[in-house]
């Protein structure tokens, strides 16, 4: 028994309501989650109890006080950072709204291999290191990583490995989104640069890649930069306020054709030219976007119309 004396005031007051609160999955979770954050960037879940057991078994012939008090510190802090981990998982429950629109964003495209970032940048703003409006800039870079690599067909194999990297090498000699930001930029991050971007947008096949979610998200992301608020109608053809089945039998689901004409595919040279036309004005977009900038983030970026997904 390492908690002789402490054990009743330690679970009723912390581990029960933790218990409430996650499910076994989810608390197994926020065990590893609380090694990353202390500094073992390299541990895996599987091998989360041999950790764990390394960890107290570190003290060695400390007395059993000492062991005790230790003991009841991780508990303790594992029940604070629980909260937080609730916000990632649950983003209603998070009272900020500039902070909470990039958790749900990032919980709808289902970025469970960036906990490791999310979890450091509430616990620091807890700390008082940083603002809300600095989390949530911080928080848009991560939305953009996974946004460029995603459309820049970029393997997710070692997304996992790059962010649970981040609580240990982000650096300390600027402000938290700035280094974060500065990390997720290094070479060796596979995050695509600006011109890789507009090459991908104009040629690559966008409804090939990615999950549905995720490209759903994308352009949800493009309709709000120019001040849509609507969700996005189907591309069917449809005239604003009309549903695909008012229309007549001989036009559903014929979104290219021309007006009239049955036979699917065939387009007016109009038509064609909006088609190109599409593509150029999504690079203008992007083209506007303050985070697409090589330069230093909120280095005097102007722009009336931007995406925070690409920064």
């Amino acid at each position: 028994m390492k908690l002789p004396t402490r054990g009743e005031h330690v679970y009723e007051t912390y581990w029960l309501p933790l218990q409430d609160s996650l499910s076994n999955d989810e608390l197994e979770q926020l065990m590893w989650l609380q090694l990353v954050l202390d500094g073992d960037d390299r541990v895996r879940r599987q091998d989360l109890y041999a950790a764990q057991q390394q960890r107290f078994e570190r003290r060695g012939a400390a007395s059993r006080t000492a062991i005790e008090g230790e003991i009841e510190g991780y508990i303790r802090e594992l029940y604070r950072r629980g909260a937080l981990f609730r916000r990632i998982l649950h983003p209603e429950e998070e009272p900020d709204d500039s902070v909470r629109a990039p958790l749900h964003r990032l919980h709808t495209w289902q970025a469970q291999g960036t906990y490791p970032a999310l979890m450091l940048l509430l616990d620091r703003r807890e700390r008082g290191d940083l603002d809300s409006a600095d989390t949530a800039r911080a928080m848009s870079y991560i939305e953009s990583f996974l946004v460029r690599r995603m459309m820049c067909r970029v393997p997710t194999n070692n997304l996992n490995r790059i962010f649970q990297a981040v609580p240990g090498q982000l650096p300390f000699d600027m402000p938290v989104a700035d280094g974060l930001h500065q990390l997720l930029s290094a070479e060796n991050r596979f995050r695509p640069d600006d011109d890789e971007l507009r090459e991908k947008i104009h040629k690559a096949p966008f409804y090939q890649y990615g999950r549905w979610h995720q490209r759903k998200m994308v352009l949800q992301r493009l309709e709000e930069s120019y001040g849509h608020q609507p969700p996005l109608r189907a591309q069917t053809g449809s005239a604003p306020g009309q549903s695909p089945g008012d229309e007549p039998p001989h036009r559903r689901h014929r979104p290219l054709g021309r007006e009239g004409d049955p036979r699917p595919g065939r387009r007016t040279r109009r038509s064609r030219h909006r088609a190109v036309a599409r593509p150029a004005a999504r690079s203008r977009t992007c083209g506007a976007e303050p985070g697409l900038a090589t330069g230093p983030p909120g280095a005097g970026h102007a722009a009336p119309r931007h995406l925070d997904v690409l920064r």
